[in-house]
Formats: structure tokens, sequence, C-alpha cells
């Protein structure tokens, strides 16, 4: 990489959310700092959402050269990503999740490659576990043909579609969308799309942005090479009492999607059709299975994701409208 000759890392602000994710934070910040001396190395900006753990102290102790900010609430994950690029100085903005490494020539390939292209775009990097297991790099915007884990896997069976979103190990694809651990936008584009929305708590921000995006001739690419490593899951999957919580939200974002990108009898007909689904068909017997066999842990998560969306249900019935609250979580406060 002749990355010399391009802009300094100077010119990236890296915005990183942290909910009690500290041990992999660590590992982050320190692949970061390695990344150059200071002064050419990305400003680096942590937004902690509340952990309240008393820990906060301590990073920021330990790591002078990072800016923190604490949220007085868990805003969840666009609002957070929203305060840190409002203080961020860089011409290019990287969102990247706390259980993320990423390298100094992983963040050059980022900086080369987004002077290659109209300023209206989102990058991102092929991901690899610990281990070296690939994430999938075929994602399709949610449709009646993919929303569903059956019906996408017919469709993809029976059709071309994500074929050629399959990384290799060099090269590019054009993906969808691309996951919110890590994004790449220049700060133009950014503002031109007004952030990430803010309706979002958790989940489906990412898609939301990338079709945002495209919906205004930008585009979004995926590098192959050199991968970052991304222990998946680093904060959601670690507390284990709060799966059924995030599992759910993945859920509840889905309705904010459609309500967003499905106008007029489209947007009803699919709104209806997932909550038939998930009332009648994808959790019901999952949820049938908890409730028979209540003193299985993993089973019994099932029966409480169903009693969270019966709550989120008869909520947006009374309502009248999909999103919550910001100001307020569904089903607990932290």
């Amino acid at each position: 990489m002749k990355q010399d000759l391009l802009d300094p890392f100077s010119d990236i602000s890296v915005i990183i959310v942290n909910y009690r994710g500290w041990d992999t934070l660590a590992a982050c910040l320190d692949a970061l700092e390695a990344t150059g001396e200071e002064g050419d190395r990305p400003e680096v900006i942590v937004v902690d959402n509340h952990s309240d753990d008393g820990r906060l102290e301590g990073f920021t102790a330990k790591y002078s050269w990072v800016r923190f900010l604490e949220s007085p609430v868990n805003e969840g994950f666009a609002r957070s990503n929203n305060r840190g690029a409002a203080v961020a100085a860089g011409r290019y903005l990287l969102f990247l999740n706390p259980d993320t490494v990423i390298s100094r020539e992983a963040l050059a390939a980022l900086l080369e490659e987004s002077r290659r292209h109209d300023p209206l775009q989102i990058l991102s990097l092929r991901q690899v576990s610990p281990a070296g297991r690939e994430e999938h790099t075929d994602r399709l915007f949610p449709s009646f043909w993919t929303v569903n884990s059956l019906v996408r896997s017919l469709y993809k069976a029976l059709s071309s579609a994500g074929k050629d979103m399959r990384c290799h190990e060099s090269g590019m694809v054009r993906p969808d969308w691309v996951s919110g651990s890590v994004v790449w936008i220049p700060r133009d584009a950014f503002e031109r799309l007004g952030g990430w929305d803010r309706d979002y708590w958790l989940y489906y921000e990412d898609v939301d942005l990338c079709r945002r995006l495209r919906d205004r001739g930008g585009e979004v690419l995926l590098l192959c090479d050199p991968p970052v490593i991304h222990r998946h899951g680093g904060t959601t999957r670690k507390d284990k009492k709060r799966v059924a919580f995030f599992k759910t939200y993945v859920l509840i974002s889905q309705h904010i999607y459609f309500r967003k990108h499905f106008p007029g009898w489209r947007g009803h007909l699919m709104l209806a059709f997932l909550v038939l689904n998930n009332l009648f068909f994808d959790q019901l017997f999952p949820a049938l299975a908890g409730l028979l066999l209540f003193p299985f842990g993993t089973l019994r998560r099932y029966l409480i994701i169903y009693i969270y969306l019966v709550k989120y249900y008869l909520r947006a019935l009374a309502l009248r409208r999909w999103n919550p609250d910001p100001e307020e979580l569904l089903f607990g406060k932290k």
C-alpha cells in the first residue's frame, strides 16, 4: 500500500460503542494503537453506553489517547454512534465494534479504496473469527423472499441471488449491505444520510444505513483482503441472562425496517406476514417446547422471547406504531 502518498491516518475517526465489553475493547484499542505513532494514528472515540460497572475510569487512565464519552443511559447502537460522530474530527468515519481487531494494513486498504470511488459510499472488510472461520458476505436486503429462514434458503437455492457476493481471499464484492461491526463512510456521505437512524435501538440499523445510501445511488463495497478479526457477539452473547432480550430486538427491528422501506400495501402485507410468522410459526413451536421443557435454559429462552413479542405487539397496537419510544427500552432498562 502506498499509504504515505494518501491522507494520513489522522484523517480517520474510529467510533466504538461499548457496553460492558471491556476485555474485547482492550484488544481492539491495543490494535488501533499499534497502527501508528502519535499524530499518525486514527482519532479514536469510545462511547460507553452506561456500563455502570466501575471500569470506565480505569480505561480512561490506561488509554489516555482515546476520547471516552459516557452516556447517561444505554442509548443503543445508532444513537451512540451518532453521539461519537458528532464530536469526531476526521474526514472519514470508521464505526467499529469493540470485539473487532483491525490492522494497519486494513486501515490503509480502506483509505486507498475510498479515494477511488464516489464519495457516496460505504466500505467494509471481510471478517474472520479468531479461529479463522469466515463470516457470510452474501447479504441481501430484507424482502418477502429473505425474511423467513426457510423461504430464504429455498430462494437462494433456486436463484442466483447472493452468489456474486461471496468473498474470496482477494478482490472485492458488492453485497446489498454490510455488518455494522465494520462500517467505513466518508463524513460527507454520513451527513447527507443524516447519520444512523435513531428509531433502531439495536439491529437492522446497518441494513437501513446501506439501504438509504443505495437508494441515493451510492455504493456498498466489501474488501476481501486484509480481513478483520471479529469475536462475534462479544457483548450480546456474553450476557447469557439477556440473550432473549437481544434476540427479541432483532425481531422488533425487522418491523421498524419494513415499515420504513416498504410503503403502502406492500409494507402492510410484510408486517402482517411478520406478525403471523412470529406468533404462529417461527416462534410458536420453540416457545411451546420451552413451556413443556421449562427447566432447560436454552428452550426456556424461546418461551421468554415469545412472551416479549406478545408484549411488543400489544404495545404497538395500543400506540399505533411499530417503533418503541427511543428513550425507553422494552423489557428492562439495562
